[in-house]
This record gives structure tokens, sequence and C-alpha cells, in this order.
């Protein structure tokens, strides 16, 4: 019993970790990320529609206009970027730790 009960402390241990050095190293890269996707998106609403598929998305989506309003910046996207980054990498310890647990049962 008490070599489980250590089991799962040394892998709790190890997915905190693990949690820790992932964010880490995805929190590192979302201001260039942010900023990077935010001048492509300036670019794109600069540029007329060429393309019939272009078009076509636009008419679906409206996904520039509000970066030719303004309302979408790029801090704003450095925002749901690290809101993204924080509930996708909860999930994957989630994930993660269950299946630790699963192989040290085994």
């Amino acid at each position: 019993m008490l070599v489980v009960q250590l089991k799962v402390k040394i892998t709790r241990q190890q997915a905190a970790r693990e949690q820790k050095l992932r964010r880490k190293n995805l929190t590192k890269y979302i201001p260039n990320a942010a900023a990077a996707v935010f001048k492509v998106l300036q670019s794109m609403a600069q540029a007329p529609a060429v393309g019939d598929k272009r078009r076509r998305l636009e008419a679906e989506e409206d996904i520039l206009s509000p970066v030719t309003r303004g309302e979408t910046v790029e801090a704003t996207l450095a925002q749901r970027l690290t809101e993204y980054v924080e509930r996708i990498d909860t999930d994957m310890v989630s994930l993660m730790y269950c299946w630790r647990l699963q192989l040290t049962n085994q």
C-alpha cells in the first residue's frame, strides 16, 4: 500500500513539474505569435480580396473587419492565446495524469 501511495505522489510531482515547464515554454512565445498573426491579419485587411475562395470565406466569416475597425488588437490576440494555452494545458495535464496513473497500476 505504501508503495502505491509513493508512486502516486511521484507521478503527481512529475506531472506538476512537466505542466510548469510546458506552460513556461508555451507562454514564452505568445507575444511573438500574437504579433505575427496580427501583422498577417493587418496585411490581409489592407489587401483587396482576390480569388473566389477568399471572397467566399470573407462572406461566411467576418474575420478581417474587426482588425480594420481597430476592435481586434495585438493585445487581444495575446490574451486569447494565453487563455487557450492555460485551458489546453490544464486538460492535457489531466489526461497525462490519468494515463500515468493507469501505467503505474499495471
